[in-house]
């Protein structure tokens, strides 16, 4: 089910107003929990026993992790174990293509490549596998909002909490990726008086209009960005086509973010932060600190950390960052140019190190320093989207190719549209960098400027939305 159609337009009051009618928690997080499902398999019934498997083995791992009963050697099998069920199913069913036809040769694959890639398999691993570490390492002293059940009524609570937490709705398919540690203490009975109902309105109208209004005009804008589409566009309007995709994968990702933080809000709940503004960035180092907020603490603190971090001298961070981002760029796809894009972020994040020109708080650096950094960072970022759009690295290569060799001059037509629809994007950030500035206005002319830009973007998402479509994330 889509947030942009129709069919969730009736879910979510329904599933609103029956989560409120009794201020129970066990009530509302069956509520949830079952509507999640619902939403979850509504076109593909068959999604929801893989998500039933992956959710149980987990709920019964965290349970054993944490009971004091388990021995020592008991606990590191149920942990291997553990991680080796939730690597090994995203292994079969977004890797095994890629490794077959790598390894040995496409006819042996072609069976693996007919098996469908489950949506949001990547978010929900993840979560199970924060869960499983959380649990590993609290052991029978708990974490917050989850302890060790002490008979069968605490038992079956504990299962219905790591079943609400493993299938909410609002961040399934596409994230943010929430860490256990960072929602269970939040489950409990929710009241109407508990709902934020103007943070959710302002995520939910920012979401929708970045998602409805500026990505799905910007998905027709850049429909020349693919092969061989691009080969005969003038050199002007290729640049603007990369600018163009740049926007619209910002405002496709952070607009699901958005809607997915609102929804959560709408049921008293707290989705952790996922883009702050990322193409302010003066260099790649900060702009991993402002992109897919989720995915890099989540990779920081179970990835990273795990592997020695930056403590084990200056040739073991370099690895250690070389690794975190290949692994990140297969997370996004299972094709080599994901991980050629996690390659080269890795490369410029070692440089940078290196040379230490991302070290330091940006804010404290010279002007010409930040312009100078963003201007190359910006330019960087882009370029590398590119094998989000062309996964295949020869058509990639052949974008840059055009770049240099094709005639100068400008589409008028693409160029106005590009323009008019990553507006918005610029003023997004602009909006961010001027922060501590509007903080000085007066009180009333904030309000009333975020009135006005509120009910500018709820009318254009009446009158100019895009033509509906998947987010650019599920696919990942």
């Amino acid at each position: 089910m889509l947030f942009n159609s129709w069919t969730f337009a009736v879910f979510l009051p329904l599933v609103l107003l029956l989560h409120h009618a009794w201020r129970r928690a066990w009530w509302q997080v069956g509520v949830l929990t079952i509507a999640s499902l619902v939403f979850y398999g509504w076109h593909t019934p068959w999604l929801v026993p893989l998500l039933a498997a992956s959710t149980g083995l987990n709920a019964w791992a965290a349970q054993a992790l944490m009971d004091s009963r388990t021995s020592p050697g008991a606990r590191r099998v149920v942990f291997a174990g553990a991680l080796a069920f939730n690597l090994g199913a995203l292994a079969f069913f977004k890797y095994a293509g890629l490794i077959i036809g790598t390894f040995w040769n496409a006819a042996s694959s072609s069976w693996v490549a007919s098996i469908p890639l489950p949506v949001g398999i990547s978010f929900y691993t993840f979560q199970g596998i924060s869960l499983v570490v959380e649990s590993w390492r609290a052991g029978p002293a708990g974490f917050p909002g989850l302890e060790p059940p002490r008979g069968p009524r605490e038992a079956a609570w504990f299962h219905a909490r790591v079943w609400f937490f493993k299938a909410f709705f609002p961040q399934l398919i596409a994230g943010p990726i929430v860490k256990a540690g960072e929602f269970f203490h939040q489950i409990g009975p929710k009241g109407w008086a508990n709902v934020d109902w103007g943070g959710a309105t302002r995520k939910l109208v920012l979401g929708f209009f970045l998602k409805m209004v500026v990505a799905d005009n910007l998905k027709e804008a850049t429909s020349l960005l693919s092969w061989p589409q691009f080969a005969e566009v003038p050199r002007g309007s290729l640049l603007l086509l990369l600018y163009g995709f740049s926007f619209r994968i910002f405002a496709d990702f952070a607009g699901y973010s958005l809607i997915a933080q609102g929804l959560a809000r709408l049921f008293g709940y707290e989705l952790p932060l996922n883009f702050l503004h990322p193409y302010l960035a003066p260099s790649l180092t900060d702009f991993w600190r402002r992109w897919h907020l989720s995915l890099s603490g989540w990779l920081r603190e179970y990835l990273y950390i795990p592997l020695g971090g930056n403590r084990r001298g200056e040739a073991r961070t370099y690895v250690n960052l070389f690794l975190v981002m290949f692994l990140g760029g297969l997370w996004h796809g299972a094709a080599w140019s994901y991980a050629a894009w996690g390659v080269a972020h890795g490369v410029g994040l070692a440089i940078e190190r290196w040379t230490g020109a991302g070290r330091g708080d940006p804010a404290s650096w010279p002007r010409w320093r930040r312009f100078a950094g963003w201007l190359v960072t910006f330019h960087v970022v882009s370029l590398l989207w590119l094998l989000f759009q062309l996964p295949d690295i020869r058509h990639a290569w052949a974008f840059v190719r055009c770049l240099a060799t094709n005639g100068g001059g400008i589409l008028p037509q693409s160029a106005f549209v590009i323009g008019l629809f990553g507006l918005p994007v610029v003023l997004h950030h602009a909006w961010g960098a001027t922060e501590s500035w509007r903080e000085r206005w007066p009180a009333p002319w904030r309000l009333r400027v975020e009135a006005l830009a509120y009910g500018i973007m709820l009318f254009l998402l009446l009158v100019n939305s895009g033509s509906s479509g998947d987010f650019i994330y599920f696919q990942f």
